[in-house]
């Protein structure tokens, strides 16, 4: 029996232990739902203070918006917005009065610097020229448009913040001031000259064109009369492009066209030949003939190639020259003039040559005659001719250096000026049984020829 109660009370003491530990469990639960619940009532707390907080926040800075607001709405009332311009001069913060007065005295001390090649510079002043305001209205115009309450939209836009302010002054004092200038002195100005072309090495370069400084007038004053209205400060000649300006430059398509133009103008070689002699027109004599005018305009010098042309005829034509000839009677004696012998054409030769140099032609040629000799050379005459003897009135024939016939000739009277002229003569025509009329006489004849057209 004693077994059993002590089985009894060990059974006891478990259930005892176990509704202890289920309390202990429920105690824990209660006091972690307590401490939860008193966790959310601090984040509550916590999160009213901060939004109470921030709204006394934001209340102060509105307040304080306001304040700032209406504070610049009254000093904008009767004052310029920030960032405003009138002629590029900042007036913000002005008042209407104020900014008169500092346009007056921008006025009164401007000056219009004139910048220059050579860094030389000259001034027109304000005052010289009777510089003035034209429309003051215009400041309050725009002041009106300013309104105080819109001031905030300085920041975002530019609208209503510029003012270009015309001005009048004296044009008579201004053109006194412009003609003063010595920019227009012309002692003091380079002509602007096109590129030009140098002949080096058989060839033609090209030389730069020339700046120059002349001023172009009317640019210039138009250029003062635009900065002076907006009060301008400076003018930049050169950059304002108040010169005037070569037409072409080293590097224009025109200049390049003209130098290699002139290179094939050049390139031409005309070898004209007689008998054993030669003539050579080569660039050592072409590059004196051509010209370039100011407009880069080519031509060649029509009267140097005359000129080359008459030295030819000089040295090769035979008409008329001098020349040595024996006579039947077995005598040299000198004979010059007629119409017979060697003569260029000297139209179609400077034609020809105008147009081979032009083509760039190399060629070997004979030039163009208007007249021919039987032979070359100084003696031309050959072995076929007649032969007159003026004085003794009589003639021979020879052909082929053989004395075919001979006779008495009549050729004029000399008494009566109607001889016939010394000289060597191709002879023109040949008729019998004719009388041979001239200037007062007539005289028949069983044979006649004719020397001379009349």
């Amino acid at each position: 029996m004693d077994q059993k109660i002590e089985i009894d009370n060990t059974n006891e003491k478990g259930i005892i232990e176990e509704q202890e530990s289920i309390e202990n469990i429920m105690e824990n639960e209660i006091e972690e739902q307590i401490q939860e619940e008193s966790i959310e009532n601090s984040l509550k707390e916590h999160l009213l203070k901060n939004k109470q907080k921030i709204i006394k926040e934001v209340i102060i800075v509105i307040f304080i918006l306001t304040i700032i607001y209406f504070g610049m709405v009254k000093y904008f009332t009767d004052r310029f917005y920030f960032g405003t311009q009138i002629n590029g001069v900042y007036v913000s913060g002005r008042n209407i009065g104020q900014v008169k007065k500092i346009m007056k005295s921008e006025l009164e001390n401007y000056t219009l610097v004139l910048k220059q090649k050579g860094n030389k510079t000259e001034q027109i002043k304000g005052q010289d020229i009777g510089l003035k305001y034209s429309f003051q209205e215009k400041i309050q115009e725009l002041k009106e448009k300013q309104n105080p309450f819109r001031w905030p939209l300085v920041f975002f836009t530019r609208e209503n913040s510029n003012l270009s302010m015309t001005y009048s002054y004296d044009k008579r004092l201004l053109k006194e001031q412009f003609h003063q200038l010595s920019c227009l002195n012309n002692k003091n100005e380079i002509q602007p000259k096109n590129p030009t072309f140098k002949y080096i090495n058989n060839g033609y370069v090209i030389v730069g064109e020339v700046p120059g400084n002349k001023v172009d007038k009317k640019m210039l004053y138009f250029k003062i009369e635009k900065a002076i209205r907006n009060t301008k400060p400076e003018i930049n000649l050169e950059l304002e492009e108040c010169y005037e300006k070569p037409k072409y430059y080293a590097n224009s398509p025109k200049t390049i066209k003209v130098r290699d133009t002139l290179n094939k103008y050049l390139s031409s070689n005309i070898t004209y030949t007689f008998t054993d002699e030669k003539e050579i027109i080569d660039s050592s004599i072409i590059h004196n003939w051509l010209i370039v005018d100011e407009n880069l305009k080519i031509t060649i010098d029509e009267n140097k190639v005359r000129e080359y042309i008459d030295t030819l005829c000089k040295k090769y034509n035979t008409v008329g020259r001098a020349r040595n000839f024996r006579t039947s009677s077995g005598k040299i004696i000198k004979i010059e003039g007629g119409d017979y012998g060697w003569a260029i054409d000297k139209e179609k030769e400077i034609k020809n040559i105008l147009s081979y140099i032009k083509r760039g032609r190399r060629i070997i040629k004979q030039p163009e005659y208007k007249q021919k000799a039987l032979i070359w050379g100084n003696n031309d005459i050959g072995d076929t001719y007649v032969e007159i003897d003026l004085n003794h009135q009589h003639m021979w024939f020879y052909k082929n250096g053989d004395l075919v016939t001979q006779g008495d000739v009549v050729t004029g009277n000399i008494r009566k000026n109607h001889s016939t002229p010394k000289g060597i003569y191709e002879l023109k025509s040949k008729s019998r049984n004719v009388v041979l009329r001239g200037p007062g006489y007539a005289a028949p004849v069983s044979f006649g020829c004719l020397l001379m057209e009349e």
